[in-house]
């Protein structure tokens, strides 16, 4: 694939059905699917979508399931606001365009847009033990790990590692 350079936007309601499909194609069998129907109305949620246009990616009629207003949805991530931190909820990339960037674009934006909200002072998150591409890019963005969950992952046992990054301080 040729190099691209994706752009971002907030997701609404539209994005429902492309963000479940992205889920199901990025997490492993018998992951609780989220209703993202829900979650892109909820006020203490924001949604950010990668995407490209078609004309830049070969074989865009591979994509179908994830067209939507002329734009291939590549990627999302979603964050939860509490009073002061944040929750990175979900993170995902389709298959084809991983290792790309489009991860690290989704998190930056995310990181830029609670650090707009003064009153939040920490991003916390939650990561597999054995995705150590996530961990490591985590790590490239300034996150420190600062806890451990024991078989955290109903769907295969893995553990999770806490990680937090500190913002607006």
């Amino acid at each position: 694939m040729k190099s691209v350079e994706f752009k971002t936007q907030i997701a609404n309601f539209q994005y429902s059905e492309i963000l479940k499909f992205i889920e199901s194609q990025s997490f492993p069998v018998g992951w609780k699917e989220t209703n993202f129907l829900k979650e892109l109305r909820k006020k203490n949620s924001i949604y950010f979508i990668a995407y490209d246009i078609p004309d830049k990616i070969r074989n865009f009629h591979e994509h179908k399931k994830v067209l939507l207003n002329n734009k291939i949805i590549v990627g999302y991530a979603g964050v939860w606001f509490h009073k002061e931190f944040s929750e990175i909820v979900s993170v995902a990339v389709l298959q084809n365009f991983r290792r790309l960037g489009v991860g690290n674009l989704l998190i930056n934006e995310l990181i830029d847009y609670v650090n707009s909200n003064k009153k939040v002072k920490m991003i916390n998150l939650e990561v597999g033990k054995k995705n150590f591409k996530a961990i490591s890019l985590y790590k490239q963005l300034g996150f420190k790990e600062n806890g451990y969950r024991r078989k955290y992952y109903l769907h295969d046992g893995d553990d999770a590692i806490l990680m937090s990054l500190k913002i607006n301080y």
